[in-house]
């Protein structure tokens, strides 16, 4: 028998279906490994919840990163038509750093829907470093309207 339907099928097992068998934990994603990016690459996301940053606060920031690095990298998201990356999670750390005279810094780049982006930059902001109530209304106000 050559017909070329039937050699296909007899290849495709549900066994193909799984891949991979190694255990996994429930609710982790892809794994996503940080590389260093030029600080000149990135950009801030101008619709980024926080837009007032405490300068003694990035000083305080940048102080830590001249002793001890970049702890947690950020999570950039890349515009391929500019050839640069969006913050999505970070832009205080990318502040820092430049403060602190670095030229790089650890990122993760990911694609993060646009649905997505608003929600994760507003948790990370009231858990880090908690939004100003001007910063956390308006962020609120966005997200309200992205909902609908």
């Amino acid at each position: 028998m050559t017909d070329r339907g039937a050699a296909r099928r007899r290849r495709f097992t549900v066994d193909s279906l799984f891949t991979d068998s190694r255990p996994q934990a429930v609710g982790v994603r892809d794994l996503v490994e940080a590389k260093e990016i030029q600080l000149e690459r990135i950009r801030s996301d101008p619709s980024q919840p926080r837009q007032t940053f405490d300068e003694e606060k990035l000083e305080e920031l940048a102080a830590s990163i001249r002793l001890e690095g970049v702890l947690q990298p950020i999570v950039v998201r890349y515009e391929a038509g500019r050839d640069i990356y969006i913050i999505v999670q970070g832009e205080r750390r990318w502040r820092a750093s430049r403060m602190a005279g670095l030229t790089s810094i650890p990122a993760m780049v990911r694609d993060v829907p646009i649905e997505r982006r608003l929600i994760q930059q507003l948790m990370e902001n009231i858990v880090r470093d908690d939004l100003n109530a001007l910063d956390r209304a308006s962020a609120l106000r966005a997200l309200k309207v992205q909902l609908r």
